[in-house]
């Protein structure tokens, strides 16, 4: 964040792009282990990308896309436009 406590527009697509992933994660009834195990990181580092905390590298979100079964173009579209809900998310 930044110095004035206000979030960057990275920060807060980074949190919006998590929750999208976290929904997604949950309705396909993935463990955060098993994802991690999928993606080559850490638990934490999941946790850490599902809640915007890190910013997730463009190879990691794809290849967590692919596993989810969701396209990159519609989660960055989503994300983008704040229509972050659990009805939105849905398969």
């Amino acid at each position: 964040m930044t110095s004035n406590n206000k979030k960057s527009q990275k920060d807060i697509l980074a949190e919006r792009i998590g929750k999208i992933l976290k929904i997604r994660r949950l309705e396909m009834g993935i463990k955060q282990r098993e994802m991690a195990s999928i993606l080559g990181c850490s638990i934490g580092q999941i946790s850490f990308y599902e809640t915007g905390r890190n910013l997730i590298p463009l190879d990691v979100l794809m290849e967590a896309c692919r596993v989810l079964n969701y396209d990159e173009c519609d989660l960055l579209k989503m994300a983008k436009e704040k229509l972050v809900t659990r009805q939105n998310v849905r398969l």
